[in-house]
């Protein structure tokens, strides 16, 4: 049917013209008189005009009509998608902001009881707010809180449902447990399918059900890390459904929420961790939105689905029949809202019949009475108009999919296009063409401490600005986000790329004047370049973003062009980044250790264990090219857990051949940071069976001043273990001696970088002395890293240091040659310590 063009209709138009004028003129040769002739030609001419013009108008009827039945099924087609998600979209918008409901008012300390809040519920939530079945508020309870809490839940159950007594769910001991504080349920929800899921149900509105020790526990802890929304299907229960109502769309999930203190920062996860307060979560069925778009076209079928960025979506409601070749799986997903995590798969089949049978329906019909001739004329003009509007509206729908819709700036598809386009006359002409990916300096402020709204006038203000800084024939484009990109190719480029891209950088600069505002906001800008061609617009926009990441890394509020080592290094980040989770899981990691030594006796005290990796192409790689890569990509935890581990197993194998011999852990600012590290060391210590003042965790000075007093809580936990803690690189932090004094601390290993001073100067001896005196007022024990000369040494024993290390005492040894050294040196003395040392 698509097939079917003007061109071809007109043609057989002029063939059927001519061979009516030929049949014409063979009858006017076969004629008698000329009056005859005359009068034949004439009435001939006037049934040929009036059946070609029968045909003509048939056939245009026809074909008009063929193609407006077309346009009809697309136009279903697109209403009924279109409908579909906008009432999806209007449905989980309503159900996002039910729950950040209960998320404000928990996090602006408004009173809340549970008879309030099932008053919540029946006043909004019922009523504003179709396929909502529960509504709740979860918060963390510390295992010595339980008893509190459980008073608490008793004297005001959630749910509605009288209580004697809290039973937790699953039982035992933890150190904490996400539990219902705040319930209410929708009774109007509670449909046919719902109460056949009552029996689990139930057991989510127990006050003293476990979230984080269920299968809820994953998404309960994504939203808390993350500071977003998290979405969990309700699959228990559905088991007990009848086959026929498991067809129906009552698939359940849940949102949750996390909640904040009011006006604390949550930019990071220590942060979020800081300013936690506990969940809002809601418990929804999409039913009351499914029902009617699968009920008002039976060939209508729908997948609702979430994903977080990087994971796979999670189906978590789907209805229809998916009639026809183009089900809602086949089905293209669309994004719900801008952040693109909520998606839905909708396929229409149109109902109306066969377009080609109809118009061989108007076509014989028009042949037989002429008449229609003049019916087919009007509702050409009629229709003309009807076209018109549907491709009106069909071009407005496509500027829309390819447009931004703040700033009305292209959007990732169509500025993808354009660089295509831009780089196929870039080959064609050999014209100069760049790409240049802009990206605002923590804009989050903006939005956070103004709102979303003087966001928005900030971005549209600035897309003015930067259409004002470039070309009149360059393309400017948002990616998403305060992301922007410029297309440039051409005369623009005439003074270069850095040139077009400081004009960028200037207006920015300039300050913001808002109309709610004072004062006007500064925001400065990274900006990325790409020049040259590419293979494709991705790798030209690819290698933009490299170079805007390289700009962000050197400090920001610059402009940086794009080099291939970028691209190298980028890379070769990620092959190493792919090597170590192999070397995690194939154990590919090992320690070495140094002795310390007693400086009055010159004895080794102990040892320090540093931690190497044994690539199997590279050899061993230089603790420095991977340490900070396993801090970045979190992978540090599990590495120091195994190395925990493993030093305290090698010091129990010591143990057994009669040295006595103590280690430590470094434990960096991740590590620390985690609730689980108390564990990890506890773990070690009962697998290896070591006694725990064996083992030193050494912390450098600038972890420990991230958050002085949740810091002291933390050590507190590692000292009621009975461990010893250690100030690793002391000097070279910023550590105040108020925190120093409340730090249950027994060690301070003095920086090398002091030890190295001692030597050329008479300020580092100085500082070295006021160290080690500090050191023993506070009835600490010193420790000096990196002796490697002979004055040093004699130095440090004329201060009065406790112990040191260093390769002029002794290098790092394996751990056989670790037993012969101290066997050796005589019998084995108390431990010092150990730790991992990335910069040995």
């Amino acid at each position: 049917l698509s097939g079917f063009r003007r061109t071809p209709l007109f043609g057989t138009r002029g063939k059927s013209e001519m061979s009516l004028r030929g049949s014409s003129r063979r009858t006017r040769r076969s004629a008698g008189t000329p009056e005859r002739r005359r009068g034949q030609r004439r009435l001939w001419g006037v049934i040929w005009v009036v059946l070609v013009l029968g045909v003509v108008a048939s056939l245009l009827g026809a074909w008009q009509w063929k193609s407006y039945i077309e346009s009809q099924q697309r136009q279903q087609v697109q209403s009924g998608t279109s409908t579909a998600l906008t009432s999806l979209s209007s449905s989980l918008q309503r159900d996002e902001d039910l729950v950040e409901i209960v998320r404000s008012l928990v996090a602006t300390d408004v009173p809340l009881t549970n008879a309030r809040f099932t008053q919540l519920m029946a006043r909004i939530g019922a009523v504003h707010y179709a396929g909502i079945i529960g509504l709740a508020y979860v918060e963390p309870v510390p295992l010595a809180g339980v008893a509190a809490f459980s008073a608490a839940a008793i004297a005001d159950p959630p749910f509605g449902m009288a209580i004697s007594q809290v039973v937790l769910d699953p039982p035992g001991p933890r150190p904490e447990y996400c539990l219902t504080r705040l319930g209410a349920i929708n009774p109007d929800a509670i449909t046919k399918q719902v109460k056949a899921m009552l029996p689990s149900l139930l057991t989510l509105t127990k006050p003293g059900y476990d979230y984080c020790d269920t299968r809820y526990g994953p998404t309960f802890q994504t939203a808390e890390n993350t500071g977003h929304q998290a979405v969990s299907p309700y699959s228990l229960g559905l088991d007990a459904l009848p086959a026929d109502s498991r067809a129906d769309p009552a698939g359940l999930f849940e949102i949750v929420v996390p909640i904040y203190g009011a006006g604390e920062p949550v930019a990071t996860e220590s942060e979020r961790q800081a300013a936690f307060l506990g969940w809002a979560g809601g418990l929804f069925t999409p039913s009351p939105v499914l029902s009617p778009i699968v009920s008002a076209n039976h060939k209508t079928s729908v997948v609702l689905s979430y994903a977080d960025p990087g994971l796979q979506p999670l189906v978590v409601a789907q209805a229809g029949t998916g009639v026809g070749t183009r089900s809602a799986g086949q089905a293209k997903p669309v994004a719900l809202h801008a952040d693109g995590r909520w998606r839905a798969q909708v396929a229409v089949i149109p109902t109306t019949g066969s377009a080609t049978l109809q118009a061989l329906g108007v076509l014989a019909d028009g042949l037989i009475i002429f008449l229609l001739m003049l019916v087919l004329f009007l509702l050409f003009r009629s229709r003309a108009s009807a076209l018109t509007s549907v491709e009106e509206k069909t071009q407005e729908l496509h500027h829309r999919a390819l447009h931004d819709p703040l700033t009305n700036l292209a959007n990732r598809d169509l500025i993808l296009d354009r660089a295509e386009q831009m780089l196929a006359r870039g080959r064609r002409d050999g014209i100069a063409v760049a790409a240049f990916l802009l990206d605002l300096d923590n804009f989050r402020g903006v939005n956070d401490t103004l709102g979303h709204t003087a966001g928005d006038e900030v971005l549209a203000e600035l897309v003015i600005r930067l259409e004002q800084a470039v070309g009149s024939t360059d393309s400017t484009g948002r990616l998403g986000g305060d992301e922007f990109v410029i297309l440039a190719e051409g005369t623009s480029l005439a003074g270069g790329p850095e040139a077009i891209a400081q004009r960028m950088l200037d207006a920015v600069a300039a300050p913001f004047l808002l109309d709610r505002q004072g004062a006007g906001i500064r925001i400065t800008a990274s900006i990325g370049i790409a020049s040259g061609l590419r293979d494709s617009a991705e790798d030209l926009l690819r290698d933009a973003d490299i170079a805007l990441n390289a700009a962000k890394a050197a400090g920001k509020e610059r402009a940086l062009v794009f080099e291939p080592a970028m691209h190298t290094a980028v890379r070769g980040r990620l092959d190493l980044e792919l090597d170590l989770r192999l070397a995690l899981e194939d154990d590919q990691f090992f320690l070495v250790y140094q002795p310390t030594f007693d400086l009055a006796t010159m004895r080794p005290t102990g040892v320090e264990a540093l931690l190497r990796w044994q690539h199997p192409t590279r050899g061993v790689v230089p603790p420095l090219e991977f340490i900070p890569l396993l801090e970045e990509t979190g992978m540090i935890v599990a590495v120091g857990r195994e190395v925990l581990r493993k030093a305290c197993n090698q010091a129990r194998d010591w143990h057994q051949q009669g040295l006595v011999i103590g280690v430590a852990v470094n434990a960096s600012a991740i590590q620390l940071d985690s609730d689980s590290f108390a564990n990890d060391v506890a773990a070690a210590l009962d697998e290896s069976g070591i006694a725990p003042h064996l083992l030193t965790i050494e912390m450098t000075e600038s972890t420990l001043m991230r958050d002085g007093e949740e810091t002291v809580h933390r050590l507190g936990s590692l000292k009621a273990l009975g461990v010893r803690l250690a100030i690793d690189d002391f000097g070279t932090g910023y550590s105040s001696l108020a925190y120093l004094h409340q730090f249950p601390v027994d060690i301070i290993k003095v920086d090398r970088t002091f030890i190295n001073a001692m030597t050329s100067s008479v300020g580092g001896s100085a500082l070295v002395h006021t160290m080690v005196e500090l050191a023993k007022a506070l009835e600490l024990e010193t420790v000096a890293e990196g002796i490697e000369e002979q004055d040093q040494l004699e130095q440090l024993q004329a201060e009065s240091c406790d112990t040191g290390q260093g390769f002029l005492l002794a290098r790092p040894l394996d751990a056989g040659a670790v037993a012969a050294f101290f066997s050796d040196a005589g019998p084995a003395v108390s431990a010092n310590g150990t730790r991992v040392d990335s910069r040995r």
